[in-house]
């Protein structure tokens, strides 16, 4: 009788992320195997105290045990692997051990305690482990190391396992030879009696006969489902045949009207798309134009329309932008440099740049400082006996001549 097999292919014990096997339902699965269980493991581990349960439960099992190991055996998964009576792994395979680990916070008795309690849980390990004849040096090497790792050969010398599965080789100049004899045997053999050249069996008169009886049976029954369905039996009359072909006439009639509806209907919907395209072109145009006369005395039409678009349309955000910004005339007096009434009102004023982007303000700051510096430099190299305040003036009407893209005249 073959043995019951238990597949452990998850963490030991259920995770936080809901993975894993639980020692329940592993005590489920062992109730109804077999007398004879093998545990097929590929787990990284989990839960030292799942694991302990789940090898107490191998250890209790009346039957034969045996743990193959398929993929990976680490951590707590080795403790299943330890409490079964034998342990094989193939030989692509890898066992991991190591001690008890964990994180706590609180005072240095809280401290204490954790330890104390990763020190019993280091005995219970021991205990399985014990179970192989380890030696006990090397179970508190491993014990104490953060991660001791073993390929199936280092494993089978320490006695964490009894044996390495080898898968055996092909011999694969031998497997074509066997290949092409049975295929050639095959070729060679007559063909069977009682079967045609195509390999189907031929059927006796009396086969015949029955299979005829059978697919009348089977008309016979058609016919009488249809009659109950439509009233009347099918008919393959002229007349018919010409009802079937109005009937999809009209059928193709319908799909033609429905396509014909599709098309109107999204020409209407292109058509609609236009209009609502160009109302929201208007709209935006009518809301630029409102908000350039909100902004004139800060900023021209030209920035003011682009500040707007820069802020997607958003008439409250940049409303808001544009108040924080000093008033034209403002910016005039304070970059002119000197009295801005002197010469009867015709002094120079910064240029209001209206093609530069909503950040044309600074453009306008610039050529202010830029104009008031070079006017200054005028006035420094003056006549002397003429007043500065007379001299500054005279350097903005130079500087006005000399450098129209810097100023305007009011």
């Amino acid at each position: 009788m073959s043995a019951s097999v238990i597949n452990l292919h998850d963490f030991v014990g259920e995770q936080p992320d809901a993975r894993g096997m639980r020692s329940a339902d592993f005590a489920a699965l062992l109730a109804v195997a077999g007398e004879d269980v093998e545990i097929h493991i590929n787990s990284s581990g989990g839960t030292v105290t799942e694991g302990f349960h789940m090898a107490n439960l191998l250890r209790a099992h009346g039957g034969k045990t045996l743990a193959v190991i398929e993929g990976v055996c680490a951590s707590a998964a080795t403790f299943l692997a330890a409490a079964c009576d034998r342990v094989e792994a193939y030989e692509a395979a890898l066992i991991m051990v190591h001690g008890p680990w964990g994180g706590v916070q609180g005072n240095a008795a809280k401290m204490r305690e954790s330890a104390d309690l990763l020190d019993k849980l280091a005995e219970g390990m021991a205990s399985l482990y014990r179970r192989r004849g380890i030696p006990e040096d090397t179970i508190a090497k491993w014990l104490e190391s953060e991660q001791t790792y073993f390929t199936p050969e280092e494993a089978l010398r320490v006695g964490l396992i009894d044996a390495v599965i080898r898968q055996p080789s092909i011999d694969v100049p031998a497997a074509r030879a066997l290949l092409h004899q049975q295929v050639m045997a095959k070729l060679k053999s007559p063909p069977l009696l009682g079967r045609n050249p195509q390999g189907r069996a031929q059927m006796t008169e009396e086969e015949k006969e029955k299979a005829r009886a059978e697919a009348k049976a089977k008309v016979k029954a058609a016919k009488a489902a249809y009659k109950a369905e439509f009233g009347d039996e099918p008919s393959t009359t002229d007349e018919h045949k010409a009802k079937v072909r109005a009937e999809a006439d009209e059928d193709a009639e319908v799909q033609a009207a429905k396509a014909a509806l599709l098309t109107s209907t999204a020409k209407a919907e292109a058509v609609a798309k236009q209009y609502a395209d160009k109302l929201a072109e208007i709209q935006a145009q009518q809301s630029e134009e409102e908000f350039a006369k909100f902004a004139a005395d800060r900023l021209g039409a030209d920035e003011a329309k682009e500040l707007l678009r820069g802020y997607k349309h958003d008439a409250v955000r940049a409303k808001a932008f544009v108040e924080k910004l000093p008033k034209l005339n403002v910016l005039g007096r304070v970059f002119a440099g000197g009295n801005p009434a002197a010469s009867g009102g015709k002094t120079p004023m910064p240029v209001q740049n209206t093609k530069t982007s909503y950040y044309g303000q600074t453009k306008v700051i610039q050529h202010g400082v830029q104009f008031a510096a070079m006017a200054q430099e005028l006035a420094d190299k003056g006549d002397a006996k003429i007043p500065m305040s007379q001299r500054i003036a005279d350097a903005h009407r130079e500087i006005a001549r000399l450098h129209p893209n810097l100023v305007e005249r009011e």
